[in-house]
């Protein structure tokens, strides 16, 4: 009987669907920001029209950004607007502390 193959272990699935490691690690970042600002956003209970104002985008770019287009933003760009909702808050990236948004740690 012969071994079935198996696809090379790999970091995260972007490596898996071909990505490159600098192209998997920008969409992990991105992802990161994106889940904190979903955060924020629910948090404050934020609808689309304060957004189009508080981001200073117009209606196309803030349906893009809720519905998850995330090709679309660079991770430069999705800081910015995290900023621009919690100002007074500081923001770290860790992957080991990242959990599901909606879902309390521990």
């Amino acid at each position: 009987m012969s071994k079935p193959n198996r696809a090379k272990p790999t970091k995260d699935v972007w490596e898996f669907l071909g990505f490159s490691e600098k192209e998997s690690a920008d969409l992990r970042l991105r992802v990161m920001i994106y889940d904190r600002l979903r955060q924020e956003i629910y948090a404050k209970k934020l609808t689309p029209r304060v957004l189009e104002k508080r981001l200073n985008e117009p209606q196309p770019r803030i349906s893009d950004l809720m519905n998850g287009k995330l090709e679309k933003f660079s991770s430069d760009k999705l800081f910015q607007y995290l900023e621009a909702l919690a100002p007074e808050k500081k923001f770290f990236i860790d992957e080991k502390t990242r959990r599901t948004p909606g879902k309390r740690a521990g």
